[in-house]
């Protein structure tokens, strides 16, 4: 499946990964921000933040997670274990190559990056957009019981973005596949036992009307983060959907990740 979209003008959207340069640099300092995107989708819907965060002088990396961007049947081939792999080498390299570093993911790329800063404390902030710390019981139920019956499920309706516009040309797949689906349960089921060991600065940032994320899950996530109320906020969103990188908000979306990642670096 060709995951390229187009918009109103003819112009083919870049859905492959990205490495923005900073537009302008401290020389004493190199800073870099990983930047990983949510289940089924690419580092589209992180590049216009990567195009905000690059001009305020971070250079910003958008990595394609494993078994995405091609088709449902690559994807349904990979787990979780697969998609941190390729968050840790790509934060590997980040981290050779520049001196402060920062996380940031939407969606299933907030739980990678929440399972990334666990593990390296020495990070230098870490946010999280419209992070599923959990499903709705009657979405679990349902996904398993069409396991039984089915390898995908219909994508119905689109990806969850209010802007008419966006929504138009972004590029995602039209089926969910259930055992990669089922993996990112598993990835819930690790994550949430691990939030009060994670203390690097936190941006947490949600959709009151996201239709995937409950919006409780960021309040969850806020109150359980074990750094001090100091180095952590929380941002809600009260116009936008799930994925708000992209939707009627996106800008306030980059400025806060922006201001947030520049205090801290």
């Amino acid at each position: 499946m060709d995951v390229r979209s187009r918009d109103d003008s003819n112009t083919a959207v870049d859905s492959g990964p990205f490495d923005f340069a900073p537009q302008r640099q401290d020389k004493n300092v190199r800073r870099g921000v990983l930047l990983l995107h949510g289940f089924t989708g690419t580092p589209y819907e992180m590049r216009f933040l990567g195009e905000k965060l690059a001009a305020r002088g971070l250079r910003a990396v958008g990595p394609t997670l494993r078994g995405h961007g091609g088709t449902p049947d690559e994807l349904a081939t990979t787990t979780y274990r697969d998609w941190i792999a390729g968050a840790d080498a790509a934060l590997s390299k980040l981290r050779r190559e520049c001196d402060r570093v920062a996380v940031a993911g939407l969606s299933l790329g907030g739980l990678i990056a929440l399972d990334v800063a666990k593990r390296n404390p020495d990070l230098a902030a870490l946010v999280c957009l419209a992070v599923p710390l959990w499903l709705p019981r009657a979405t679990t139920v349902g996904i398993h019981a069409a396991s039984i019956l089915v390898k995908r499920l219909p994508k119905i309706g689109g990806s969850d973005i209010r802007d008419s516009r966006a929504k138009k040309v972004f590029p995602t797949f039209s089926a969910f596949p259930i055992a990669p689906l089922k993996s990112l349960m598993d990835l819930q089921a690790r994550i949430r036992p691990q939030i009060p060991s994670i203390k690097i600065p936190t941006l947490v940032m949600h959709a009151d009307q996201d239709h995937v994320a409950p919006a409780a899950c960021a309040r969850e996530l806020y109150e359980r983060l074990g750094c001090p109320k100091v180095d952590k906020r929380l941002v809600r969103l009260p116009e936008s959907y799930h994925i708000i990188t992209v939707d009627v908000e996106r800008e306030i979306v980059a400025r806060e990740v922006g201001d947030f990642i520049k205090e801290r670096m």
